[in-house]
């Protein structure tokens, strides 16, 4: 707790439009290209913070079934055997 106090970010925040539920099952992909992303029913305006602890916490719950997920970046970030919090950041560059 001391060093998130410590670390925390100087100055305002902007407020977001956060998904509240991102993982890769989530993301719509064509042809390798993220065209879209869909079930927005936690949607929130917050820091954007929100939406990286929620998906750092969504991938701690155990890896996807890869195949439900088409080849490309985002079905390598499910495969699993990493920990959450390796995972989740690696996965969201991918987008």
């Amino acid at each position: 707790m001391r060093w998130l106090l410590a670390n925390e970010r100087q100055g305002p925040r902007s407020p977001s439009i956060c998904h509240g539920d991102f993982h890769p099952l989530n993301v719509l992909v064509d042809k390798g290209t993220v065209s879209g992303v869909i079930d927005w029913t936690y949607t929130r305006i917050a820091d954007p913070a929100y939406d990286v602890g929620a998906t750092i916490a969504l991938f701690g719950q155990g890896p996807i079934d890869p195949s439900l997920i088409r080849p490309g970046p985002l079905r390598a970030c499910s495969a699993g055997g990493s920990s959450a919090a390796t995972t989740a950041p690696t996965c969201v560059s991918a987008l």
